[in-house]
């Protein structure tokens, strides 16, 4: 026979165990737990519900029976939540919310008005049967999202749930007991088995979460070190490019160090994603490299460029697009050395487009390729001081430039005390 005593024992020594387990495994894993935390209230609802069955005579048969039975089935529904939730599956629950009122309900029918501790056992185990059925379903399910061994076996381990569940109900409907908990031996089997069951669904629900988990970090971690490499290489690449320009054009010493410090200030002064933040700083490390195909000689004259000698020039732009564009650079990057002279009221050049045609990243380096330039001696005129060139570029904010990328630079140079 399985008394109170025997039975109290084997299910707090499982509900010690499990949530022992669970917070053990939220502790490591926080990042990534998925349906815990509706499984540990599951337990502490299971356990109250013994708890308040324990105690039978000293509080009231309504607390003690009926909201002790509603307290365990209320938990199996929050553990059915769980798994929900470990599948990412999104659906009401208005079905399960009516049925629990509806065991409610029928249990204080049977205990106050027909009273029936068989019929009080069999609808706990009919009600358990169909919260855990749905899990079943849902676990066992060809669209469920993790489509691992542990899960499916967990699904199957819910089914086996279901038949002593089932079994409860054929022993009560054979031998009626005025006794919960003392129904004979195949009874005590059946709770026995169920508390097994609980033990052995939360290990596999764990061990299945932790797979999971386990797989994705190990992704997580190559597709970081994937990452990490290509960037790396971007970089080596890009610094390699920039120094053959600047060996080419040796007025353009340092001036792609100082655009693309310069740009990436101002691409944080107007909250752009750290991501593209990154890829304007590249593309301005860059984004003159078509100026290797120029003929240096055009490249280095002393004195101003002739009408012919600057529609050369103009061509940087094509072909250091063309040639980031083989190379599979970012769009972006490719983006910034084909536009960063056009101008917002179509004035500029290659493809004379304007406003909105112009991405944010090129509107950015216009503005930053001006500063950067009009900054920089030439052997035909002094650089000008960083005042002159902001009330230079000033007089053309919504005309040529952007006046958010304008008014950024100002803050920058005026407000943060910026120096190129």
């Amino acid at each position: 026979m399985l008394d109170m005593r025997t039975l109290m024992i084997t299910f707090v020594g499982n509900a010690l165990i499990n949530t022992i387990v669970m917070f053990v495994y939220w502790r490591q894993n926080k990042k990534y737990v998925k349906g815990i935390g509706y499984w540990a209230t599951a337990l502490l609802l299971q356990t109250f519900g013994f708890l308040l069955i324990g105690i039978r005579g000293i509080l009231p048969d309504f607390i003690t029976i009926v909201l002790s039975n509603v307290c365990i089935v209320f938990g199996i529904f929050l553990m059915h939540l769980g798994f929900k939730v470990f599948v990412e599956h999104k659906s009401t629950n208005i079905y399960n919310y009516s049925l629990i009122i509806l065991y409610g309900v029928l249990q204080y029918y049977f205990t106050f008005i027909e009273e029936s501790t068989s019929i009080r056992i069999i609808l706990i185990s009919v009600f358990v049967s169909l919260i855990f059925l749905q899990s079943a379903l849902l676990l066992l399910s060809p669209k469920v999202i993790e489509r691992r061994i542990f899960t499916k076996l967990l699904g199957f381990m819910s089914c086996v749930y279901i038949s002593i569940q089932i079994y409860r109900i054929i022993i009560e409907i054979i031998t009626p007991t005025t006794d919960y908990f003392s129904a004979g031996l195949a009874a005590t089997v059946a709770q026995l088995l169920n508390q097994f069951m609980t033990i052995f669904i939360v290990f596999a629900f764990i061990i299945t979460i932790n797979r999971v988990n386990l797989h994705d970090l190990i992704e997580n971690e190559k597709l970081k070190l994937q990452r990490d490499n290509m960037k790396l290489r971007l970089n080596q690449t890009i610094n390699a490019m920039a120094k053959i320009v600047e060996l080419r054009d040796p007025y353009t010493a340092g001036h792609h160090q100082k655009a693309a410090k310069l740009a990436s200030a101002i691409a944080t002064e107007l909250g752009l994603p750290n991501e593209k933040i990154e890829l304007i700083d590249l593309g301005a490390r860059i984004y003159d490299v078509g100026k290797i195909f120029i003929p240096t000689d055009i490249l280095n004259k002393p004195a101003q460029l002739s009408r012919i000698e600057f529609n050369i020039v103009k061509m940087h732009t094509v072909e250091g697009f063309k040639l980031l564009s083989d190379a599979e650079f970012p769009n972006i990057i490719g983006d910034m050395a084909h536009h960063h002279h056009e101008r917002l009221d179509g004035s500029g050049y290659p493809d004379g487009i304007s406003g909105e045609e112009i991405t944010i990243e090129s509107r950015i380096l216009a503005v930053t390729d001006v500063v950067v330039a009009m900054n920089s001696h030439r052997t035909y005129r002094s650089a000008f001081n960083i005042d002159q060139i902001l009330e230079e570029i000033n007089k053309d904010r919504d005309i040529k430039f952007d006046a958010q990328v304008i008014d950024a630079c100002l803050r920058l140079f005026r407000d943060k005390g910026f120096k190129l």
